[in-house]
């Protein structure tokens, strides 16, 4: 139905905007490096302009992730 398609939009955008923030700002790296892998699943310009911003990030291994992550998108994406 429609309601259960507009609650899923929802439950998708709270999920994706929680990794988001756990790419950014999350205390742990592991969870930082896990949310990084998953929001590449999203597909969509907004994955891509968080994961630009983390290619300058201080550590390495996250740059580095988010590079992976950014070159797993679809070219209709990054382009976006």
């Amino acid at each position: 139905t429609a309601r259960s398609a507009t609650g899923a939009k929802a439950v998708a955008a709270a999920r994706k905007g929680h990794l988001e923030s756990e790419c950014r700002n999350s205390g742990g790296k592991a969870v930082r490096l896990a949310a990084i892998r998953a929001t590449a699943e999203f597909s969509d310009a907004s994955a891509c302009q968080v994961l630009l911003k983390l290619l300058s990030d201080t550590d390495k291994d996250i740059a580095l992730a988010a590079q992976e992550s950014l070159a797993s998108l679809p070219g209709s994406i990054v382009d976006a």
